[in-house]
């Protein structure tokens, strides 16, 4: 383009970023911002949340961080591009951290932040936020209802626990998406399963507690 004379504008520069994004080309990425800042362009809601996704998509968190600061507007597209790099770059508590601070500058949540949210909540062991903001969801502080992405997060966040008593909530995530995916095998799969982990620890608990009974009589006798 610039061989042939051609002054690139914003909207190309956009289209550009997204694919270097999809590519991880943080060199080209990085040439194109000191483009942007050269020529002095202000960084809107589409080029800043661009340029946003690929510094985190491509680790460079601190780089995502200072665009996102910049910008003078922002909408919820912004938001998720900074929640989701983090959680692609292995900053999950930081990004919970962004959403929490999102919620606080009365930006709304939508289908996409909630799941990127839970699923960030998962790997960073975080189960009783992610408990908190699932328990918003089904009660309709959001809303809207959950979406199957976002059930299957909050579920993955609950499974890491079982032992710690949120089968009862997983097993709601698990009838939430049997409602929204009736003729889908994995998901009636899913349920299944649960139920039958509900009644296993059932047992395991009754078992304990029979054992325990026993212990304390052979004791008193």
């Amino acid at each position: 383009m610039y061989n042939a004379g051609i002054v690139p504008n914003r909207v190309t520069m956009v289209n550009a970023l997204g694919a270097c994004a999809g590519f991880r080309a943080m060199e080209m990425g990085v040439r194109i911002h000191d483009f942007i800042r050269r020529n002095e362009w202000e960084l809107d809601v589409i080029m800043g949340t661009s340029l946003i996704d690929i510094y985190l998509k491509c680790g460079r968190i601190d780089e995502g961080l200072k665009a996102f600061i910049s910008m003078k507007e922002k909408n919820v597209s912004t938001w998720n591009a900074l929640i989701q790099g983090l959680g692609f770059a292995k900053s999950e508590r930081e990004a919970v951290c962004r959403f929490n601070r999102m919620e606080q500058e009365w930006f709304e949540a939508d289908h996409v932040t909630l799941a990127t949210v839970l699923n960030a909540c998962s790997h960073s062991g975080l189960v009783d936020m992610g408990r908190q903001i699932f328990s918003s969801l089904i009660n309709g502080n959001y809303g809207f209802s959950p979406s199957v992405n976002a059930l299957c997060m909050f579920d993955r966040t609950l499974g890491m626990r079982w032992p710690y008593g949120n089968l009862e909530l997983s097993d709601i995530a698990a009838k939430k998406l049997a409602e929204l995916e009736s003729d889908n095998v994995l998901i009636m799969f899913l349920l299944s399963t649960l139920h039958a982990e509900v009644g296993r620890h059932s047992d395991d608990a009754s078992g304990e507690v029979m054992t325990n009974e026993r212990q304390w009589t052979y004791g008193v006798g």
